[in-house]
């Protein structure tokens, strides 16, 4: 029963030793244009922003992303895989909210 319990309060230990950011965050949106058509098959930009609380001048990390939109206007990327001149492993998530902006262009420039 002692063992049971030092293996037990180690296994514990070693798990919680080991937790860490995530290295990259799935995410997946539906692309319409202006006039709210599904962007079908069509190749896109897309500038992801991690803003840190409420306030706008917060960015903490940005991204840009070249994709190519599936039959339905779906568009699947995983945020930290972009380009970009920051480190996704740099931000630090405890220190409250953050919100996600993405940004969209659909004629494959940086508008």
């Amino acid at each position: 029963m002692k063992n049971l319990i030092t293996y037990s309060i180690f296994l514990l230990c070693a798990v919680t030793a080991f937790g860490q950011s995530p290295e990259k965050i799935s995410y997946q949106a539906i692309v319409r244009d202006a006039d709210g058509n599904l962007l079908k098959n069509t190749e896109i930009s897309l500038k992801v922003s991690l803003i840190q609380g409420l306030d706008d001048d917060a960015m903490v990390y940005e991204e840009d992303h070249s994709t190519i939109t599936n039959t339905n206007g779906l568009v699947s990327i995983e945020i930290g895989m972009g380009e970009t001149a920051n480190d996704f492993g740099n931000i630090d998530w405890s220190l409250g909210s953050y919100l996600l902006q993405t940004d969209i262009d659909p004629e494959v420039g940086t508008n």
